[in-house]
């Protein structure tokens, strides 16, 4: 349907189907209004996603959600079917037709109980979408036009699918679960609490995470690199992360604070990408490490830096633990990680003929053995 106008044109935009004694004889209860304020207002927060992903450097423009009037032009039986037009002389005629299209399919994965709260797009975390068919009764029914490539014509939203498929999502989404995970961030220290051991550290995609730390020598590394979030120095933040869903939280715990200019950086970054290896990531063998390990990995890391030797490389063990190695034609040195407790030191050297092995329990017993190395491994 198409109506031409003086002042614009008005294209047919979408319909909604309502079923139920309250709307027949083509009947379209006040209440049931706030339906179609519900579905515009997420056409615009996904037509909106969509420009911002086509343009991630600017601000979405004003005009979007200005240029999208809906105008309800006939309400005819059927039970209820309220058509909607909208002005076709906008510059994002074919993004609203787009965002209608994701809208729309996004109600047909959630009926369909096929969409995971981790995969839930953030742009319809709204109340618009939670409370979409909220003011249906028990014997209505409200269908919605589906994606054209589907074959069913209508996605259905009754009492019965929102009690059974969105509101149990809508619990996920909005209290996630919580859980940890080593790994590492980069971004720049703009505030130390020495006496409360705790720090905050600007990222470009996250903001401003607070995070604490436990060893005494993360302070020195953390006031050194203190600064604004444009002007101090980038640093990579190894260590415990709090996430909730998919989203980091806080830092839990550092165990490690570098420049990103540090030679050890590479490094760090390898044992935090070993961090998430799964059972089995040996051809079916292999066991995932355990938090205790890659923590004791991380002061370890620290330890031989310290000591200013030359990075080492990095290895899991099948058994969960990690090597930390050093070889060439020369000399093969190791310090392998079987528990939280038991920490391998193998040493040949130039004039070995036979190589030596000292198992210690800590860190700090670690830290005499890694002197006899400097003649080798000086950085």
């Amino acid at each position: 349907m198409t109506k031409t106008g003086p002042a614009s044109i008005e294209v047919a935009f979408a319909s909604l189907r309502l079923n139920g004694a309250r709307f027949d004889n083509a009947k379209l209860p006040v209440e049931t209004l706030e339906e179609i304020i519900r579905y515009k207002q997420l056409i615009i927060a996904a037509v909106e996603d969509l420009w911002q992903k086509e343009h991630p450097q600017e601000d979405v423009p004003e005009s979007i959600k200005e240029g999208l009037q809906l105008s309800l032009t006939e309400v005819i039986e059927g039970s209820s079917i309220p058509l909607l037009e909208r002005q076709g002389d906008s510059d994002f005629d074919d993004l609203y037709d787009d965002g209608k299209d994701v809208v729309d399919q996004l109600l047909r994965s959630v009926s369909e109980g096929k969409l995971e709260a981790e995969a839930f797009p953030q742009w319809a975390n709204m109340a618009s979408f939670w409370d979409f068919g909220s003011s249906l009764l028990a014997d209505e029914e409200m269908q919605v036009p589906a994606p054209f490539e589907t074959h069913s014509h209508y996605v259905s939203i009754t009492t019965v699918s929102r009690a059974q498929k969105l509101l149990p999502l809508k619990q996920k989404v909005r209290s996630p679960e919580r859980s940890e995970i080593f790994s590492s961030l980069e971004g720049r220290v703009i505030a130390l609490h020495a006496e409360n051991r705790n720090f905050e550290l600007w990222t470009r995609n996250l903001g401003a995470l607070k995070g604490r730390f436990k060893a005494a020598n993360i302070t020195g590394d953390l006031r050194q690199n203190l600064g604004n979030s444009t002007e101090a120095p980038e640093v990579l933040v190894l260590g415990r992360l709090a996430v909730k869903g998919q989203a980091i939280e806080k830092i839990r715990e550092a165990t490690l604070v570098i420049e990103l200019t540090d030679p050890f950086v590479g490094t760090a970054r390898r044992l935090a990408e070993i961090s998430r290896l799964d059972d089995g990531w040996l051809d079916g063998a292999g066991s995932s490490i355990k938090m205790e390990i890659l923590r004791l990995g991380s002061r370890v890391l620290s330890a031989i830096r310290d000591a200013k030797l030359t990075p080492p490389n990095i290895f899991p063990t099948e058994e969960g633990g990690l090597s930390f190695e050093w070889a060439t034609g020369e000399y093969v040195l190791s310090v392998e990680l079987e528990s939280p407790s038991t920490i391998i030191v193998y040493s040949l050297m130039p004039d070995d003929t036979s190589g030596s092995e000292v198992v210690i329990a800590t860190v700090d017993d670690l830290h005499e053995k890694l002197q006899t190395w400097k003649g080798v491994l000086c950085a």
